[in-house]
């Protein structure tokens, strides 16, 4: 029996870094904080607080259940961002909590254009849940678990630039793992991302269409495309889908190559400030089953995609003041009126 829980655990850590991207939580991005993944992204915005609840594959037994909250908000003037993170992870007998705390610089560029840097600290703590564990509580794979010799400190780094009309970042992640030994054991992974959204204005600004791609890289034989497109409708509800495809060893993907998920998210603002969201991901492999998705989160302020196109093209979008050629003509009418009143 002691045999059977060390195969089950080697198994065990292997398969499911594979599955869940070598243990990062992947929630919809659309949804929760992205500066999880990149830091530099960390009071980019108004600044919220998010809570997510994720049930990962429901047909598999003893199968991940996640809940995640983020809190991020920009401080001086819209200069400096900060955010923190805290996410718990449990599966069948293992528990994995991860706590990471973020810090960005902005700079502020003509045009309402953003480039941003950013760093951030974490910290990763697994351990088993004897009570579940079938077989011998006492197998030195367990207590090592057990006592924390695999519990983590490490740090994350990243870069982005926010145009009006898109956005693009890339952040190295886990750098003091990628730093040690290679003959030292790690169970978390250091890994790379990079990703690019459009933010095209849609019916005169009213809506916003956002086609992205998001790529990691875990290994030399390991990473993910994430491919997709959402809309907004009235800065009000939004839809969206995208698929997830890999090189990789995978339960999700069988033959290793091709579509391993496909995902669907939808969200809708209750209040100016609060929004509800569900992501629902189905696998390639219909063993797994469907992983679902929940969120609530509340923003600081509205963020409002209308204001920031009216700003960057005057007159062009609804609402917003007239052209400057008209400003100026009717700033001279003005002026001619002034002088004839004076005259009288």
């Amino acid at each position: 029996m002691k045999t059977t829980v060390c195969l089950f655990f080697l198994m065990f850590s292997l398969t499911l870094g594979h599955i869940c991207a070598q243990d990062i939580p992947l929630f919809s991005q659309k949804l929760t904080e992205a500066f999880i993944f990149n830091p530099s992204l960390v009071g980019q915005e108004s600044g919220s607080v998010t809570f997510a609840h994720r049930g990962a594959f429901n047909r598999v037994e003893g199968g991940s259940k996640m809940n995640y909250l983020g809190f991020n908000m920009p401080i001086r003037e819209n200069n400096f961002g900060v955010g923190v993170n805290v996410f718990n992870e449990k599966v069948n007998f293992l528990n994995n909590t991860f706590i990471s705390a973020a810090f960005a610089y902005h700079i502020k560029l003509k045009n309402n254009q953003l480039l941003s840097m950013g760093i951030s600290g974490e910290y990763n703590m697994i351990r088993p849940d004897l009570d579940l564990v079938v077989g011998d509580v006492t197998d030195e794979m367990l207590q090592v678990l057990d006592v924390g010799d695999f519990d983590h400190p490490d740090f994350s780094a990243g870069l982005s630039y926010k145009h009006p009309y898109f956005k693009v970042g890339i952040a190295a992640n886990r750098l003091a793992t990628a730093l040690e030994k290679e003959e030292v054991q790690n169970i978390l992974a250091q890994y790379y991302t990079a990703q690019a959204t459009g933010l095209i204005p849609v019916r005169g600004g009213e809506d916003l269409l956002e086609p992205f791609i998001t790529y990691r890289k875990f290994s030399e034989i390991s990473h993910t495309w994430d491919l997709g497109l959402y809309y907004t409708y009235n800065n009000l509800i939004f839809l969206g889908s995208s698929v997830r495809m890999g090189a990789s060893n995978t339960f999700a993907n069988v033959e290793n190559n091709g579509v391993d998920i496909v995902n669907i998210t939808a969200g809708v603002k209750v209040m100016k400030q609060v929004m509800l969201g569900f992501s629902a991901d189905v696998a390639r492999n219909k063993l797994l089953g469907i992983s679902k998705e929940f969120t609530l989160r509340y923003d600081f302020a509205e963020n409002n995609y209308k204001e920031r196109f009216r700003k960057n093209s005057p007159g062009r979008y609804k609402g917003q003041q007239k052209p400057v050629k008209q400003q100026k003509m009717k700033q001279r009418k003005k002026h001619r009126y002034q002088k004839k009143s004076r005259g009288k």
